[in-house]
């Protein structure tokens, strides 16, 4: 899998690229980029997870977004770590809500509130953590 991935795409300092120079992923509503992989046999991977693969040529169990931004795929942004240091990055978390369209904003899966543009639940989560500086600090 790693020679094909090789062969289409290349790591560069904000994430993944194919070979023309074009970002690669596609965005999944739940923040994550994903590429179609077709080795061994066709699949889809997280694009994080293939930055990480094409850069140290090995998978780990689990991948931290140091950021906690699931869309910032560059390598410095990346780092292994245990499953319960990953779960301490999921206290606060920023989905759309498609009923609504507005972006929800959750605190260990608690309804916070609704808000309409990502950049304000951002702001409101940044806010929270800021209160409890400390409490929710990542791994």
């Amino acid at each position: 899998m790693l020679d094909w991935l090789k062969e289409r795409f290349e790591v560069k300092n904000d994430g993944l690229y194919r070979k023309d120079g074009t970002k690669a992923g596609t965005l999944r509503t739940d923040g994550y980029s994903v590429i179609t992989v077709m080795k061994p046999k066709r699949q889809q991977m997280l694009v994080h997870r293939v930055v990480w693969l094409m850069t140290y040529g090995y998978l780990p169990k689990e991948l931290d977004h140091v950021d906690r931004n699931k869309s910032n795929n560059s390598i410095e942004n990346l780092r292994e770590c245990s499953r319960a240091e990953n779960n301490r990055n999921k206290i606060f978390d920023v989905q759309l809500y498609k009923p609504t369209n507005k972006y929800r904003l959750t605190f260990q899966r608690k309804h916070i509130g609704y808000f309409k543009t990502k950049e304000e639940a951002l702001s409101k989560r940044k806010e929270l953590e800021q209160q409890h500086l400390g409490v929710f600090s990542p791994c």
